[in-house]
């Protein structure tokens, strides 16, 4: 066959579908580049197990694992910034503009829920 064979005429139409494809599904090879992890030597027990508390939460095992360690740096952030500063600026803007008056020294009362 001239053209090489099933090679000439699958080079032929190669470069206008991946014209088409690039134009249409530009945006999806940005979200799509994620990084892959490889775990080696990885105990029967443990993936026995991973396997079957993603079954309980209703996951792939991959899926499961990717939670697993998501979870695990969440965990391990800093915490330089204090809980009031967070506070402050969770609630930045929302009209809360005067200090909240403390009560020292005055002893708590229980709600009452009759009339």
């Amino acid at each position: 066959m001239a053209g090489g064979g099933w090679g000439g005429a699958l080079v032929s139409i190669e470069a206008p579908l991946k014209a088409a494809f690039t134009e249409r599904y530009h945006d999806i090879g940005k979200e799509a580049e994620m990084a892959q992890l490889v775990v080696r030597n990885l105990d029967e027990g443990v993936k026995r197990l991973l396997k079957q508390r993603a079954h309980r939460h209703g996951r792939s095992t991959e899926q499961e694992v990717r939670e697993i360690l998501g979870d695990a740096v969440r965990d391990e952030r800093p915490q330089d910034v204090r809980l009031g500063a967070r506070l402050l600026t969770r609630f930045a803007g929302i009209g809360l503009d005067d200090d909240i008056e403390e009560l020292r020294g005055d002893m708590a009362q229980p709600a009452s829920f009759d009339p």
